[in-house]
């Protein structure tokens, strides 16, 4: 649905379809970390958070 569009594009048509972007988050097998605007969320950790 989104590949291959730029990123800008991309925000406004989440935002306009689920409303506010209020941070950017990958989820994955790795430790917990920050890196730019972007934040890296062990897996394991973001599932027993819930």
């Amino acid at each position: 649905m989104f590949a291959g569009r730029k990123p800008e594009k991309k925000c406004a048509m989440t935002t306009h379809r689920y409303g506010n972007i209020t941070g950017r988050y990958v989820i994955y097998r790795g430790e917990n970390t920050k890196m730019d605007a972007i934040q890296y969320l062990n897996v394991e950790d973001y599932l027993k958070s819930l």
